[in-house]
């Protein structure tokens, strides 16, 4: 899977660390799988940056048989998850997500940053 959308992100003050990216074995991984964690993985690090001001996105990787996990996690201002005004870019990703039968859930407080976990079956679609 390639990685450069980091690299797009790099700068001064703010820093994505990539975890046990090399834990999955990508060869058995299709590429609607990709190509949505690559969509999710650009849209949090940019929502991170632009609304969430954080200095440090984590995105850890792992897996089991049956499923690939990604949670990227931020340390930026959060939001109240509550609040129904939240972007259309959460909405897509989630849809996106579910669309590959995979699960989305966010976790987000004020001033503690925010936890993306997006779990997706290995046989998706």
């Amino acid at each position: 899977m390639s990685f450069n959308l980091i690299s797009d992100f790099f700068e001064i003050g703010f820093k994505v660390k990539v975890e046990e990216i090399d834990s999955i074995n990508w060869q058995e991984i299709n590429n609607a799988i990709k190509r949505t964690l690559f969509l999710s993985i650009r849209e949090s690090t940019q929502n991170a940056k632009k609304h969430g001001a954080a200095k440090n996105v984590v995105l850890n990787f792992n897996e089991t048989k049956n499923v690939v996990f990604l949670t990227i996690s931020d340390n930026g201002k959060g939001f109240d998850i509550a609040d129904k005004r939240s972007g259309i870019g959460l909405k897509n990703m989630k849809e996106r997500i579910e669309e590959i039968n995979g699960v989305f859930s966010i976790e987000s407080e004020i001033e503690k940053g925010t936890t993306i976990n997006i779990e997706i079956p290995k046989n998706g679609k």
